[in-house]
């Protein structure tokens, strides 16, 4: 497709909210990509039977796009870690509903011997009932001080505090023989954690200080029985982010992150019981009807036929793929260190069974195991590029998410981009509802959204460019950037109003600052708020 038309092409894309997908209701992963956004991209960019191929594939949200999709579509991903391929093999199998109440039954076996570190004193009946959640603070020493429990009888809830000091007395002293029980027990399994103060692994950490030994000696006893049932290991992969301590929000973009306040610890049993009655429920009306092959030829085959291997990107040979047999990429690259899969993965390793691979992995890591530095992150994300771009055949098209809040960062992957022979067409905002793990900077430096970077493949890259690490510092000519960021704004304002850092950075403006050969200079956002602030006061 000729440059002019793609340009206008992307220019005229807009996201399809209207797109009707099934539900995902079993995988759980970090920086998922929107469906609908894929939908509309699919939908924008790809032709009938064409192949698709994401070499960072993750859990796969594009392969609900791909089967709402009203043509035949080719997909490959490849992936380095177990854990969300697992999800992947759950969506498109589609399971009968008798095998869903076996299931069930395997559980509430297990569910009956273990159900007893979970039981507490109604409030109001002299009864044991089922605890739903604690909240409690961690003060000196790491000593727990439980301030309520959250209790259920199947039919109402029940809130205990210290004001019913006869009850919550009793129930805390349950709760600390249990406690005390489940210490002893795990003693000899728990697992040290690799040191790493970037996700919060302190010195000498264990696991199970983000579970406390009662959900910790449970998990246990759970993967040791469901071992080799990959099916109900999927399910506690799926819940495993809420068994672990967290706050009141539940959030899970820092595993190893425990608070010191209204603490939730979780019974567990409850979390996998009622993940598994929403999968009876609804798991019938999201299957993915789509075909896995076992290699690339089978892909040829008429249907929605996908191809996933278990290998990191810079391992693929032609045999797994053929060179320029491609027609679309379109894939999320691990962007620098924001989140480090691999290591956040080591909790699903332990439980779960699903392997990781901290050798082959694309990041920036300060860990003490296979540490990795810019230098080797931007390596490796070079290697892997320059083998994606032999994968795909003459002129295709590229469609990169991107996002980071240093352009320096950015001006580091363009330039990768074109060393492994693309051509920068330009960027586009997606705009998002809420910030995610990857908008980690200070409020007016957070660059929210989305990027879809576009690129066509060059079969005649002859010029390389230098990204060598910038070790010494850059005289910034802050006018020289002030007068480029100036102009861009002012013809941006022309059509848009009141746009986003995130939409300027977007929709051109780092486009710009690349081709003048200023966004390598440029080592965080601050320098560009500043001059938003200076020229355009109205600037959010």
């Amino acid at each position: 497709m000729k440059y002019a038309i793609l340009n206008k092409k992307i220019k005229n894309f807009k996201i399809d909210n209207q797109s009707i997908l099934k539900k995902d209701i079993v995988s759980f992963y970090w920086s998922k990509k929107n469906p609908i956004v894929l939908s509309s991209i699919l939908d924008h960019f790809v032709e009938p039977n064409q192949t698709i191929f994401d070499p960072f594939l993750g859990s796969a949200p594009i392969l609900f796009s791909i089967d709402a999709n009203k043509t035949d579509l080719k997909f490959i991903g490849t992936e380095i870690n177990e854990m969300p391929l697992s999800f992947i093999d759950f969506n498109i199998k589609n399971f009968s509903k008798d095998e869903l109440q076996n299931i069930k039954k395997d559980f509430i076996s297990f569910y009956r011997d273990f159900k007893k570190f979970y039981e507490y004193y109604s409030p109001i009946y002299d009864e044991k009932i089922q605890l739903k959640k604690i909240i409690f603070d961690c003060v000196k020493d790491n000593e727990i001080n439980i301030k309520e429990f959250h209790l259920e009888n199947g039919i109402k809830s029940f809130l205990l505090k210290r004001n019913n000091q006869k009850k919550f007395l009793k129930n805390n002293e349950i709760y600390f023989e249990n406690f005390n029980y489940c210490k002893n027990k795990i003693k000899n399994i728990d697992l040290k954690l690799i040191h790493n103060s970037r996700i919060a692994v302190k010195k000498n950490m264990k696991l199970s200080t983000i579970f406390n030994p009662i959900n910790f000696f449970v998990l246990s006893e759970f993967g040791k029985k469901f071992k080799k049932n990959r099916v109900m290991m999927t399910i506690l992969a799926s819940i495993l982010h809420l068994c672990r301590l967290t706050d009141a929000k539940s959030q899970s973009q820092f595993p190893y992150w425990v608070p010191k306040k209204n603490i939730v610890e979780r019974n567990i049993l409850n979390l996998i019981y009622r993940k598994i009655e929403e999968l009876i429920k609804n798991k019938d009306k999201n299957n993915l009807n789509l075909i896995k092959t076992k290699n690339f030829s089978e892909l040829s085959k008429s249907g929605k036929n996908i191809y996933i291997l278990n290998k990191p990107i810079q391992k693929i040979t032609n045999k797994d793929i053929p060179d320029q047999s491609v027609d679309i990429l379109i894939t999320d690259p691990p962007y620098y260190d924001q989140v480090a899969y691999s290591e956040y993965l080591k909790v699903w390793e332990y439980f779960c069974n699903f392997k990781t691979n901290f050798k082959d992995e694309i990041v920036v890591s300060n860990r003490l195991v296979n540490k990795k530095n810019l230098k080797d992150y931007l390596d490796s994300l070079t290697d892997a590029f320059n083998l994606i771009n032999k994968k795909l055949k003459s002129n295709a098209l590229a469609i990169v998410f991107f996002k980071d809040s240093k352009p320096v960062n950015i001006h580091y992957f363009l330039c990768i981009m074109k060393n492994a022979g693309f051509n920068f067409i330009r960027s586009l905002h997606v705009g998002k509802s809420k910030y995610t793990y990857k908008q980690n900077t200070t409020p007016d430096t957070t660059v929210t959204g989305d990027c879809l970077f576009f690129f066509s493949k060059n079969d005649n890259n002859n010029k390389k460019v230098n990204i060598s690490l910038l070790d010494k510092k850059i005289k910034v000519d802050k006018e020289e950037i002030k007068t480029e960021v100036k102009n861009f704004v002012q013809n941006y304002l022309e059509s848009n109003k009141k746009p986003s850092l995130g939409e300027l950075y977007d929709n051109g403006l780092i486009k710009v600052l690349f081709e003048k050969n200023l966004l390598y200079k440029i080592n965080n956002s601050k320098i560009i708020v500043e001059i938003l602030k200076e020229e355009f006061p109205n600037f959010r």
